[in-house]
Order: structure tokens, then C-alpha cells, then sequence
């Protein structure tokens, strides 16, 4: 393990920056890098770079080059990130640079489902073990908060079901402080209410990327945690309506009034639907983007071939042409980071 100042010698190159050019950088944690390549590509015939950087690259470095940041990941990073993140997102922001996603506005799961139900954006609630809270209604189920790592039981009907689930999971070595019980909230495609294990469940999604709202792909699966999918799960009404939505995208306000709530410029919200409302599962802050572009459906890959040039031309609106620029090559940030107080913490987020 490494600490900062040992990092920066190591990663902080003395050659001189480059120039200016469109240039649009990425960063996450070093084995959470996305967008992925087709979008890399999508980008080099519009006329940008894209960097996939990790966050021990960012603030190893005592300079930075002019270019455009994405933050992203804030789910896995230390509280000391975000602290440090913030600084250097502003001081960016003062040389005139465009920085998405200022990590000190971000809202962790259990902040962002609440704030959500009590702005009238989502109905659903969710309690914290380490609060001393259990579920009040049910159905219900048992989450980790960060990191993605998805759930920890199956759908839970009575206290006595959540009690246990919680001590299996302690159990398992999972911290009190990263699980959290959260009301289901979801019916299934046929309308039904009642939360069966199988089922057809879709989750949809949509991405900000800046100011531009993108429709992603919905999800079609058999069971009820929709999150990647059961190949030909789909209907063609299905299939039909994502393509329609792709080219005029009927939710694109309500997006943008979620991810204000949120205070984030980039990432993917997660939803689902329950009794015809939009119920918001999450804002993922390092989306993955993924493409099928063999699906059997012709709609479906009209729909991916869509969403590929309408994220593509929304990352490279971000990234202003070169005489559009200020005159700064590089930002200097070396004394945004401190030294001692990073001691253990190590760069390399799993």
C-alpha cells in the first residue's frame, strides 16, 4: 500500500504538457474504468480523445492538462477522496475547464432514495441497521449501500425473515454501516403486483451526460433483481417502445429533475415501476455502458446503434472545439494534496 506522496513520485511525469487539443477525460477507480471502447471509438470520429484514467493518475499528478473531467465512481471512494476531489474540481472549474460531477453535492443510496421519495420523485423507503432502523413494511429486502455489490437476500416477507437475513450477512463479514433494508418497489410487466421470486421484471435507465438526457436499453429479466438481463425475455412491444423512445425520449425532464436532486452532471438512473409511478432504484455515478449488437430483435438493434451516437455526440458537446478554448495548458494541484493525512489509504479502490 502505497501512500500519496510516494505515489506522485512515482506517477508524475516532468515531461511538459501537451497542447490543447479536444481532449476528454475520464476518471474512476483503476479497475472500474468505462465508457468502453466502441464509445472511444465513436468519440475519434467526432474529433475527441478519450483518457480512461484511474484516480491514482489524478492525484499523483502535481500538474493536470487542460481538458474535460468526468468524476465518476464516487460509490467506492473514501470520504477523503471526495474532500480532496472537491478542491481540485474547483480549482479546474476556475481555469475555465468543464468538470462533470462535483463529488461534494453527491447523495450515497440511502440519502438519494430518500431525498427522491420526499421531492415526489419515488415512492419507495429504505432503513438503516445502523441507525437502530428495520424494516417497517414488507416486502422488503436487504442491501450493501456501496460498491455495487447488489443484494444480500432474497425478497423478505416478515421481521423475523429480516432479522435473519441481517445476521447472515453479518455473518458474511459485511460492516453494520454498509447494509441498509430497502422497501420493494416494482411490479412485474403483466401488471402484477405481488412480488413472486420469478417473474418478467424490467428495470429501464436513462444517462445525463451534462446537460443531454441519453435513453439506455431496459432490461428484461426473469426474477425480480433486474440488472442484467434474460436473453429473449423481451416482447416486441417491448423492443418497439425502446426504439420510439430513443428518438423522443418522453421522461427526459423528469430525469434531469432526479439527477438535480442528486447534484450530479453525469452517471445512469436506475428505475423501475410500480402502480404506473416511476420508482428510482439508484444513480450509478460509473455506468456501464454495454451494446448487443447481435440481438435477434431488429428493433432492439436499431435501439443499441441509436444510443451509441446519441452518448457519443452527448460526450463530445462537453469537450469545446480548440479556438474555443482559454489560453491554460495545465492547472496546477500539487498543493490540494495532502500528505500525511492520506497514510494508509490506499489509491487503488477495489
Amino acid at each position: 500500500m502505497k501512500t500519496l506522496t510516494r505515489l506522485r513520485s512515482y506517477v508524475n511525469l516532468k515531461a511538459p504538457a501537451p497542447a490543447y487539443e479536444r481532449r476528454l477525460i475520464y476518471v474512476a477507480t483503476r479497475a472500474h474504468r468505462a465508457p468502453p471502447r466502441k464509445i472511444t471509438k465513436a468519440l475519434d470520429r467526432r474529433g475527441v480523445t478519450l483518457e480512461r484514467r484511474g484516480y491514482d493518475w489524478l492525484l499523483g499528478q502535481s500538474v493536470l492538462p487542460a481538458a474535460t473531467y468526468v468524476l465518476t465512481d464516487f460509490e467506492r471512494l473514501h470520504s477523503w477522496y471526495l474532500e480532496v476531489l472537491g478542491k481540485v474540481h474547483d480549482r479546474l472549474t476556475a481555469a475555465g475547464l468543464t468538470v462533470l460531477n462535483d463529488p461534494r453535492g453527491w447523495l450515497p443510496r440511502p440519502a438519494l432514495i430518500r431525498r427522491l421519495r420526499a421531492e415526489g420523485l419515488s415512492d419507495f423507503r429504505c432503513w438503516l441497521p445502523a441507525h437502530g432502523e428495520m424494516p417497517e413494511v414488507f416486502p422488503c429486502f436487504l442491501r450493501t449501500i456501496a460498491s455495487h455489490r447488489g443484494t444480500e437476500s432474497a425478497i423478505l416477507r416478515t421481521m423475523a425473515e429480516a432479522e435473519a437475513a441481517l445476521a447472515a450477512s453479518r455473518s458474511r463479514g459485511r460492516p453494520l454501516s454498509d447494509l441498509m433494508f430497502v422497501e420493494f418497489a416494482a411490479d412485474q410487466v403483466d401488471g402484477a403486483a405481488a412480488p413472486p421470486e420469478e417473474g418478467h421484471y424490467q428495470k429501464d435507465a436513462a444517462y445525463m451526460v451534462g446537460d443531454r438526457v441519453v435513453r439506455a436499453l431496459t432490461v428484461n429479466e426473469t426474477g425480480w433483481m433486474a440488472k442484467r438481463g434474460t436473453r429473449n425475455r423481451g416482447r416486441p412491444e417491448d423492443y418497439a417502445r425502446e426504439l420510439a423512445e430513443m428518438r423522443d425520449y418522453p421522461l427526459t425532464d423528469t430525469v434531469r429533475r432526479v439527477f438535480d436532486v442528486a447534484g450530479l452532471d453525469f452517471g445512469r438512473v436506475d428505475f423501475g415501476w410500480k402502480g404506473g409511478r416511476m420508482q428510482v432504484f439508484e444513480i450509478n455515478t460509473n455506468p456501464s455502458i454495454q451494446f448487443f449488437p447481435e440481438h435477434p430483435s431488429a428493433d432492439r438493434r436499431k435501439s443499441e446503434s441509436l444510443m451509441r451516437a446519441n452518448l457519443a455526440d452527448a460526450f463530445a458537446a462537453l469537450v469545446p472545439a480548440p479556438s474555443d478554448t482559454s489560453d491554460t495548458s495545465e492547472v496546477e494541484i500539487r498543493d490540494l494534496v495532502p500528505g500525511k493525512a492520506w497514510d494508509g489509504v490506499t489509491l487503488n479502490q477495489p
